[in-house]
C-alpha cells in the first residue's frame, strides 16, 4: 500500500491530481486518470484524532467507463498537543502498521485459508513519515454503513455483533503471531502504550463520579480508586492469557455497522498493539453495553466471542491452548481496565450524548455486584 514514490501529505493542500493518480495506479496496478475529485471537511473534530476529510474522486483506467469512487482520507493533526499525544503514544505509526499487517501477503494468506473476513474498510493507501502520515480508506458511508451509539448501552445484539467482528482481527492476529512471531510488521504494535497521559483525566472524572454520588458507598469507592489511578490501566499484565492484534479503544463510535445492524466494520485503530484480546471485550462492555443486558447475558456473550475466535483456529487444525473456563475468569479478572477506559472518557461521552449518568452508575453498579472494586483495592492498595 505503500511506495516511495507517493509521499504521504501533510496536510490537505498538498492533494492533488497527481497526488490521487499515483494512489489509485498503486492501488489498481495500473495506469489510472482522475477526471474530476472534491476534497470536502466534515463539520467538526469531535472525537477525532487525525484530521479528516472525504474525497469523491471519478476516474478511469483507460479500458473501462469512468467510475465514482468515495475515499476517507486521515493525516496528523494541526493541534501541537494532539500532535505530541499521538506522538508520545506512537498512535500514527500503530494505525499505518494495523493496516500494513492487514494487507500483508501472509494475513491475507491466512484469511483465505481460515475463512476470516477482516472486518476493516478497504484499504487504499496506508503511508507513513516523521512528520507526514496518510491513510486512504473506502468511505463506508457510500455502503450506508453507520455507528449505532446508544446512551442507554448497546443491545444485546449490537454487542454480539461487535464482539464477532472483533473476534476476527483477534483470530487472524493469533494466527499470524503463531506463524510469524518475529516479522517486522509486529515491531511497533509490540511497543507498549504509554497511559501516563490519562492520569489527570482519570483523577478529574473520578472526582466527578464522587460528586454525582457524594454520601454513598459509591463516592467511598471511587475516592479509593483516586491513589490507584494508573494502575487500574496496567494491572491487566498480572492477569496473562494469550496475546495478539487488539484496538486498545473498542466502542461503539469505532463500528460501522451495515445497513441491516447483521455486520461492523472497525474502524480507528490508533491505539492498536500487541496485548491480551481481552482488553477489546472488556473495553465494549463498559464503553458502550447496557450494564443491565451484561448481567442478563453475560455467559451467551462470552459464547458468542468465544465461538466466534476459536472458529478459524480450529479450521487450521489450531487451537489457543486456553479454555473457555480460563477466558471467563480472565474477562472477570479485566472488567476493571473497561471501566477505567470508560472512567476516563466520561468528560467526553456525557456532553456529547454518548453516555448517561443512569448507564455509568449502572456499570459501577455491576462492579460492586462482583466485587471487582473491592479485589482491586485488597490486591493493589498495599502496592501503590
Amino acid at each position: 500500500m505503500e511506495s516511495e514514490s507517493l509521499i504521504p501529505l501533510s496536510t490537505f493542500e498538498d492533494a492533488n491530481q497527481q497526488w490521487l493518480e499515483k494512489m489509485l495506479s498503486l492501488k489498481f496496478n495500473i495506469s489510472i486518470t482522475v477526471h474530476s475529485w472534491n476534497l470536502t471537511l466534515p463539520s467538526g473534530r469531535e472525537g477525532f484524532l487525525s484530521e479528516i476529510a472525504f474525497v469523491k474522486i471519478l476516474y478511469s483506467d483507460g479500458v473501462d467507463e469512468p467510475k465514482d469512487l468515495q475515499l476517507v482520507l486521515k493525516i496528523l493533526p494541526k493541534d501541537p498537543k494532539v500532535r505530541q499525544f499521538m506522538a508520545d503514544g506512537h498512535l500514527a505509526r500503530r494505525e499505518i502498521e494495523f493496516y500494513k499487517f492487514a494487507t500483508c501477503k501472509e494475513l491475507q494468506d491466512i484469511c483465505t485459508k481460515s475463512g476470516i473476513v477482516l472486518p476493516v474498510p478497504e484499504i487504499y493507501f496506508a503511508g507513513y513519515r516523521k512528520e507526514a502520515v496518510t491513510l486512504a480508506l473506502l468511505d463506508l458511508s457510500v455502503h450506508k454503513c453507520k455507528s449505532i451509539i446508544v446512551k442507554e448501552g448497546s443491545t444485546l445484539s449490537q454487542t454480539k455483533v461487535a464482539l464477532q467482528s472483533i473476534s476476527q482481527v483477534h483470530a487472524a492476529g493469533f494466527i499470524f503471531m503463531e506463524y510469524f512471531k518475529d516479522h517486522e510488521i509486529l515491531s511497533t504494535l509490540s511497543v507498549d502504550f504509554n497511559t501516563d497521559s490519562y492520569t489527570l483525566d482519570m483523577v478529574k472524572n473520578l472526582n466527578t463520579i464522587v460528586e454525582m454520588t457524594e454520601g454513598t458507598p459509591v463516592a467511598d469507592t471511587m475516592k479509593c480508586l483516586i491513589p490507584l489511578e494508573k494502575l487500574m490501566f496496567t494491572y491487566y499484565k498480572n492477569y496473562p492469557l494469550m496475546k495478539t492484534i487488539v484496538h486498545g479503544d473498542l466502542w461503539a463510535g469505532q463500528l460501522l455497522n451495515t445497513s441491516d445492524a447483521s455486520k461492523a466494520y472497525v474502524i480507528d485503530w490508533q491505539f492498536c498493539r500487541v496485548d491480551n484480546p481481552v482488553l477489546d471485550v472488556a473495553a465494549m462492555f463498559f464503553m458502550s453495553s447496557n450494564p443491565e443486558m451484561l448481567e442478563k447475558h453475560m455467559d451467551e456473550l462470552l459464547t458468542c466471542y468465544w465461538e466466534a475466535f476459536n472458529q478459524p483456529l480450529q479450521s487450521l487444525g489450531m487451537t489457543s491452548g486456553i479454555t473457555f473456563e480460563q477466558f471467563k475468569k480472565n474477562v472477570d479478572d479485566l472488567l476493571l481496565f473497561g471501566f477505567a477506559i470508560l472512567a476516563v472518557s466520561i468528560h467526553d461521552f456525557l456532553p456529547a450524548g454518548n453516555l448517561t449518568k443512569k448507564r455509568l452508575l449502572g456499570a459501577i453498579d455491576f462492579l460492586e455486584k462482583k466485587g471487582a472494586f473491592k479485589h482491586f483495592v485488597d490486591t493493589f492498595g498495599n502496592k501503590n
